[in-house]
């Protein structure tokens, strides 16, 4: 049962790209584009929006230039994001 609570929160939690999309659809700006805007490859973008691939202060940086949201928010976002996958994951392996 636990086990399944925990499926369902790791579900539901949503990752710092989860934003980034939001944002570009918003915008109506395409990944491709929005790659160009931040100087960085289409899979790098790919890579961080499927949280694969951490923000950086470099990228956070880049991220606060074009949505116009704190270098500081985007840095938070990704280390909370981060820090509750890690405990999601070891509940669900029984590491706590």
């Amino acid at each position: 049962m636990m086990n399944e609570q925990l499926k369902v929160e790791l579900e539901l939690l949503t990752s710092p790209g989860d934003d980034i999309v939001e944002m570009l659809e918003h915008l109506e700006m395409p990944q491709l584009t929005f790659a160009q805007c931040i100087d960085v490859s289409l899979t790098e973008v790919q890579n961080i929006i499927s949280g694969k691939e951490a923000i950086t202060a470099n990228t956070a940086s880049k991220l606060e230039k074009v949505f116009g949201i704190s270098s500081k928010y985007w840095l938070n976002r990704e280390k909370n994001y981060r820090i509750k996958l890690l405990e999601i994951n070891q509940k669900i392996d029984g590491t706590i």
